[in-house]
């Protein structure tokens, strides 16, 4: 997603900022992943740009990882952000789709956790 591929600059402080913010988890400090920092935008949405805060901020939460209700609040904080942005409709389609597509369970680059390395999870693990 430009401007990080384009831009070193701008992929570092993205990175920075993904590593902080995983760093302040709910349970005090934690590792972030060993992997850099990537977000692909909307993963494929049709959003035109509007909604490509929405969807860098709730990268850097599923690159992290964590509980699962970590992951309910990222969800609810993207369809948050949509509805904010464009409609009710979009925000709702957009968070089914990370409800469903996004689960831990699957080894896609967008999973929950997807800037650790894969382990299957069925439920809470504070490691992700």
């Amino acid at each position: 997603m430009d401007p990080y591929r384009s831009d070193r600059a701008a992929a570092a402080a993205l990175d920075s900022r993904a590593r902080e913010t995983c760093e302040q988890g709910p349970d005090g400090p934690r590792l972030p992943p060993e992997q850099t920092f990537v977000s692909d935008g909307c993963s494929a949405w049709f959003d035109g740009g509007w909604a490509e805060p929405c969807c860098v901020d709730h990268d850097i939460h599923y690159w992290c990882g964590g509980r699962s209700e970590e992951r309910r609040a990222a969800d609810t904080r993207l369809k948050q952000c949509v509805e904010e942005r464009a409609s009710r409709w979009l925000a709702g389609m957009m968070w089914l789709g990370v409800r469903i597509g996004g689960h831990p369970i699957f080894p896609t680059h967008y999973r929950w956790g997807y800037g650790r390395a894969y382990r299957p999870c069925y439920g809470d693990d504070p490691a992700r």
